[in-house]
């Protein structure tokens, strides 16, 4: 393979760290949760600026443009078409990613695993071959807490709490390929949807 050594690594299939992210805008937060990862693993990690998301609408080609700015100089952005931590994972093998601790809860959620196209909510057997399938390709999370609402909404105007890992109810194999990153480590409480 021909590339540059980085993307040859992560072709390989060496473990590497993948942040994904709307980053809409990139923060401070953002930042921050790299450098934690840096410091505590030796590398820090290539940035997924994915242009289909579950939760939310296609990123248009300005606003990708836009969004990927910030990046220029990190030679570490992946700009790819997977919306889904399975998707992912079968274009980058078995790597750790960093996330959020609602987007932890929302791959834990069987809703997020039927089939789009035919508006179908998803089953706990479809949802739990996508968690077999990331377990197989040797998939981690490196979970960090979030200020947001009871229902998992950040930036969302009703009361605030600080969940972190522990705090969820995580089918058993999600919960085994999760580390969570405690607040005394780390703790960012403003959102990008708060900064737009």
């Amino acid at each position: 393979m021909s590339a540059k050594k980085s993307w040859v690594k992560l072709g390989n299939g060496e473990m590497q760290t993948v942040f994904p992210g709307s980053f809409d805008p990139w923060h401070a937060g953002h930042v921050g949760m790299a450098q934690y990862v840096e410091d505590k693993y030796g590398q820090g990690p290539f940035y997924e600026l994915s242009i289909n998301n579950v939760d939310k609408t296609q990123v248009q080609r300005y606003s990708a443009r836009i969004r990927t700015l910030p990046f220029c100089f990190l030679e570490k952005l992946i700009i790819s078409q997977a919306a889904t931590f399975v998707e992912k994972a079968r274009l980058y093998g078995g790597v750790q990613f960093i996330t959020g601790v609602d987007t932890i809860a929302r791959i834990g959620n069987s809703r997020y695993y039927g089939d789009e196209k035919e508006n179908a909510a998803g089953s706990d057997e479809q949802r739990d071959a996508a968690l077999q399938e990331l377990s197989d390709r040797g998939c981690r999370f490196i979970v960090f807490g979030r200020e947001m609402s009871t229902d998992f909404q950040t930036g969302a105007e009703d009361v605030k709490i600080y969940m972190e890992l522990q705090q969820l109810k995580l089918p058993p194999l999600l919960q085994q390929m999760c580390e969570g990153v405690p607040q005394s480590d780390f703790r960012y409480d403003r959102s990008s949807r708060d900064l737009r």
